[in-house]
């Protein structure tokens, strides 16, 4: 066996978007993987096994008609993306169905099979470079770039083929279209205020599937709702919702249901203190899964760092119970009873597809080992397009619970090199969000650090997703203080239990992780070695040029403008001077979510200090580049990160 290494990331492959046929005997899904020669990532469909697509360079979103005999998906094979049917198990050739001069989006089949809905942006196109004219503060989407001239929209189109019709109105977004069971309506998620671009309320709202008329409000408001489902029978809309008006990402989303034709909501999970995975709009976002007798709804729950798939009763509410550390007892359930967590166990599953009847259930699940792999709830994994990694070391982590002052707590993982006895040198790991955390699912950053001998402990800070609201709120209004102490708790721990190396410190993070990384440098001098990547140097440019600013003007209860000195306090550019720890700044030169000026105002305030620092900028990449970007970006991150650790820690 093997340490994993950089280069290895080029031949990881990723399974997303699991999709059963209707009769349960057929399985769907995307697979993504690297072409290094291109520098490009490219996917496609495979079904049961076997690629099914060949015609694109980016090919996904499969989705089944419902009599099973075809398979809707979106391809770029025609020079942009358009929505294409397969026959299903005829082996004939893909059929064209969209000829549009904007880009379909999330295909949903009607009930019926003839009718498929989509979404795209209406961009008009032009032949010079027009100048973009912003009079609203949501002009840029961390990945699009510029989105301040058109709107998302649905359209519905003849699965036979022929022209689209718009079927929503112009002057406002529009996602997550579904069909109710009769066809003769459809529910989506649209903002309608007029200062919709300086709050986050988006409201489930249906209308007739024929033409678009007979609009109607179904939810009542006051945050942002997700995703809509109809129920069996029609008469009930299931949605995720986060009750909170001024963000889409900093409240846990609930499962929710309503009345189709409005009226008073009810929230199915407020007593399980877990949020819902969500994606803050336009990111597509998979509904909840309604059973074929409508008593249940299947859902995906943030459960500490774990995204595990939980069936929820839809009968009367119950006794919450103690939580405790973990929402479900080790035979599945919440104390409570009306939750019950499917599938395998710890990791990280994705939203699943069923069949018609029910009985059968897929996703895509990561689990320490693994990355995403194709599974059904009895624990079969359906592909195995990362079988090479059976050559590779991996370690599961350890999991820690650390005491605070306050009485809350919090959670570290702890990777430890195999066949080695401690003390190491060892890696502070920070998660982003704020309110993310880091789970027990596969990570290549952290099978390789571990590999070349280095511990690992990922610290879910007071502030982190999956351990309940009060938790998450924890740190609002105060960025950066808990943070800092839980991730020296954690290094303190484990200094004096043996097994870090007071020595050989490092910290890195990502996002709101590489601002903590900035923060903690400013704050102490214990730490031989730190890797920021797509960082934030200061909250207050940060604040008004990030693509949601207003997951910071929540957290931090204003903008700005009106609180400078708490935003300049907070900051780690304010307190750069005490820097003494060598700091590589990793940053995508098109992160709209932390503009490149932040890794450029940090590394000059460094450099002019003469300071050990080194920028690495790669030109086109986002925010999530190590992740997301080209295949040699990825290599190149993770190779830098580890000569970083090696080169100052030994």
């Amino acid at each position: 066996m093997r340490p994993l290494v950089p280069a290895d990331v080029l031949r990881l492959r990723a399974v997303s978007d699991v999709q059963v046929s209707p009769d349960g005997a057929r399985v769907a899904h995307v697979v993504e993987w690297c072409d290094p020669e291109a520098d490009t990532m490219r996917s496609a469909v495979w079904v049961d096994g076997q690629r099914a697509t060949w015609g694109g360079r980016r090919e996904g979103a499969p989705r089944w008609s419902p009599d099973g005999r075809s398979l809707c998906f979106v391809s770029d094979r025609s020079g942009r993306p358009e929505l294409w049917l397969l026959p299903a198990g005829t082996g004939g050739e893909a059929r064209q169905v969209t000829d549009s001069p904007y880009a379909p989006e999330q295909p949903a089949w009607s009930p019926d099979g003839r009718t498929l809905l989509y979404i795209a942006r209406k961009v008009e196109r032009s032949e010079y470079v027009r100048p973009q004219v912003v009079t609203r503060l949501r002009y840029l989407l961390n990945g699009r770039h510029y989105v301040g001239d058109g709107f998302w929209q649905v359209f519905s189109v003849p699965a036979a083929g022929g022209p689209s019709r718009q079927l929503t109105a112009d002057g406002w977004h529009h996602l997550h279209p579904a069909w109710s069971p009769d066809g003769r309506r459809i529910a989506f998620c649209t903002t309608r205020n007029p200062d919709w671009d300086l709050e986050w309320v988006w409201d489930v709202h249906t209308a007739d599937a024929a033409d678009g008329g007979d609009l109607r409000r179904v939810t009542a408001g006051g945050g942002v709702c997700l995703a809509p489902s109809f129920s069996p029978d029609g008469s009930q809309i299931a949605y995720l919702f986060n009750g909170n008006p001024t963000t889409g990402s900093t409240a846990d989303y609930h499962v929710w249901v309503v009345p189709a034709g409005g009226g008073r909501g009810r929230d199915l999970t407020c007593d399980l203190d877990r949020g819902a995975l969500g994606r803050e709009p336009p990111a597509a976002q998979p509904a909840p899964l309604w059973s074929p007798d409508g008593a249940h709804i299947t859902w995906v729950c943030r459960d500490g760092g774990v995204a595990r798939l939980v069936r929820t009763s839809l009968a009367a509410d119950g006794d919450p119970g103690a939580l405790g550390e973990a929402a479900f007892a080790p035979a599945g359930r919440a104390p409570n009873g009306r939750h019950e967590a499917l599938g395998p166990g710890d990791g990280a599953a994705a939203w699943p597809s069923a069949s018609a009847d029910g009985r059968r259930l897929v996703f895509a699940f990561s689990d320490a080992h693994h990355p995403a792999e194709a599974y059904d709830a009895d624990g079969h994994r359906l592909s195995a397009e990362n079988a090479w990694l059976d050559e590779v070391r991996t370690v599961a982590p350890q999991r820690l619970r650390l005491p605070t002052d306050d009485g809350l707590g919090f959670e570290c993982l702890l990777w430890l090199p195999e066949g080695a006895s401690g003390p190491h040198a060892t890696l502070v790991e920070i998660h982003g969000g704020p309110h993310g955390a880091t789970g027990p699912a596969f990570s290549a950053r952290q099978q390789m650090l571990v590999g070349a001998g280095f511990a690992v402990v990922a610290v879910n800070y007071r502030g982190s997703a999956g351990y309940g609201q009060a938790f998450a709120d924890r740190i609002h209004g105060n960025w950066g203080v808990l943070e800092h102490a839980d991730c020296m708790a954690a290094v303190d721990h484990l200094v004096t239990a043996g097994l870090a190396d007071p020595a050989r410190l490092g910290v890195f993070g990502g996002s709101y992780g590489g601002y903590m990384t900035n923060y903690v440098i400013t704050h102490t001098e214990r730490f031989g070695a730190a890797v920021s990547m797509s960082t934030i140097a200061s909250l207050q440019t940060l604040a008004y040029t990030i693509d949601h600013w207003e997951s910071i003007a929540t957290d931090q209860g204003g903008p700005p403008y009106a609180q400078p000195e708490y935003y300049a306090a907070h900051s780690p550019i304010t307190h750069v001077a005490r820097v003494s720890t060598p700091l590589l700044i990793l940053h995508g030169e098109r992160d709209d979510t932390c503009p490149v000026g932040e890794a450029d105002q940090f590394f000059a305030a460094l450099r002019m200090q003469r300071k050990e620092a080194m920028l690495v900028r790669y030109p086109g990449e986002a925010h999530g580049f190590m992740l997301g970007g080209r295949p040699q970006t990825r290599r190149d991150a993770h190779a830098r990160l580890l000569a970083w650790f090696v080169e100052h820690l030994g």
